[in-house]
């Protein structure tokens, strides 16, 4: 079970979509480059890393030096801070993660290493011969897979790594130099800054352009365009999630909930609904279930099926304060507050013999009731709440404090 957490075309057209869909970096360099590059990605299909990195040369060419950083960021059998690395032909049946899970358990190593500082490379390139876009396209992803790999260990700090691979990344972008996979990695770093606009601008640029989603792209993407007010293209992306992650249950179910959540906002009680339905089926324990079961039913009006909602989610956890809130703001949320007063105390009924319970659910109640504007009952309700905290020397200053507040008649 989750933790509770405090509260955020024509044929023509398929031919251009599909254009784009192909675009690769690389493709502007001259016809002898494309050849070493084209032998290059033979001998990386066949997992000979090491050959792949020596047949390059010299860095004498943006393209030659962009192919090593990938080599570098994807396909190493050893690694040490990312400026040394070891490259290994792999045997029949062998993969890259046996190789490093050898060198990483036993320090075995069939293969020799090579001092390669990407960042020093390039700099040292580019005041040669200028700056070149696919330059900032490898730098950009390597420096977002160094706080992949060295995240709080690093030469410099996460936020230094972060902007090096915002500002490569982008400077990359927006000299058309970019393929799927470096606009999934910019979308999603300004998404992790919450950099809403960006992260739409790049990933409508994806979208546009006919690359395929990720699991991930679509997570994110209907997210930000949740954000952005656009609901129903943002429950499309939600849906598409879903299956996405049907190998991975926790980001499955956090698709679920997303989808029912855009959902109530479009709003389409049937999907969010059945949605739902459809992530109880498969993660029956997931405490937003009933959560936002509180919401849909109190926005569609039924009184009854919102208070079992509330009742199923304060089971789970009937003495923590967090579960008390939380039904408060979906109830709040659904514009169904007015309920309130008969949830706490029927629970309040319910949990008689349970004193934690009580006491969480008299606190509670007593502040809805002071809202309400019925002072007379919250008075009660403090009193009561006040002579049950005390039985189990529970009435902290801090709660007692918060319990006077409630009587004093200048906040209502």
């Amino acid at each position: 079970m989750k933790r509770f957490f405090s509260i955020i075309m024509l044929l023509s057209v398929f031919s251009y979509v599909q254009l784009f869909a192909q675009k690769n970096p690389y493709s502007s360099a001259d016809k002898e480059i494309q050849k070493v590059l084209k032998k290059v990605d033979k001998l990386i299909e066949k997992g000979q890393y090491q050959t792949a990195f020596g047949s390059l040369g010299a860095d004498t060419n943006e393209y030659i030096i962009a192919k090593k950083i990938e080599l570098c960021s994807k396909y190493f059998a050893l690694s040490m801070m990312h400026t040394m690395f070891g490259f290994k032909d792999l045997e029949k049946g062998e993969t890259l993660y046996d190789v490093r899970h050898a060198v990483s358990t036993s320090g075995e190593m069939t293969f020799n290493t090579v001092m390669y500082d990407p960042a020093a490379v390039v700099q040292k390139y580019i005041e040669a011969n200028g700056e070149k876009p696919i330059l900032d396209y490898a730098l950009g992803l390597y420096y977002d897979d160094v706080i992949y790999r060295y995240g709080g260990n690093w030469l410099m700090s996460d936020e230094e790594i972060m902007n090096n691979a915002l500002t490569y990344l982008r400077k990359a972008y927006d000299q058309d130099c970019y393929d799927g996979f470096s606009l999934s990695t910019l979308a999603f770093i300004y998404f992790s800054m919450n950099d809403i606009e960006n992260a739409k601008l790049v990933y409508d640029k994806k979208d546009q352009e006919g690359y395929e989603f990720t699991a991930d792209d679509n997570y994110n993407y209907s997210i930000v365009l949740w954000n952005s007010g656009e609901l129903k293209k943002a429950l499309k992306h939600s849906e598409k999630c879903i299956k996405g992650y049907s190998d991975n249950p926790e980001y499955q179910s956090d698709a679920y909930i997303i989808t029912a959540r855009i959902a109530l906002a479009v709003p389409d009680y049937k999907k969010a609904e059945s949605t739902l339905k459809k992530c109880e089926s498969k993660y029956p324990e997931d405490y937003r279930i009933p959560l936002y079961r509180i919401t849909l039913y109190g926005l569609q009006g039924n009184k009854q099926k919102t208070l079992n909602a509330a009742d199923t989610l304060f089971a789970i956890s009937p003495e923590n304060p967090e579960v008390s809130q939380l039904i408060i703001e979906n109830f709040v949320d659904a514009g169904a507050w007015t309920w309130l007063p008969e949830f706490f105390e029927s629970n309040l009924v319910r949990y008689a013999e349970n004193l934690s319970a009580k006491q969480n659910l008299l606190i509670h109640y007593a502040y809805i009731l002071k809202q309400l504007g019925d002072y007379d009952r919250a008075v009660q309700a403090v009193a009561q709440a006040k002579e049950e905290l005390v039985k189990d020397d529970s009435l902290s200053p801090e709660i007692e404090k918060f319990l006077d507040r409630i009587l004093e008649t200048n906040q209502q």
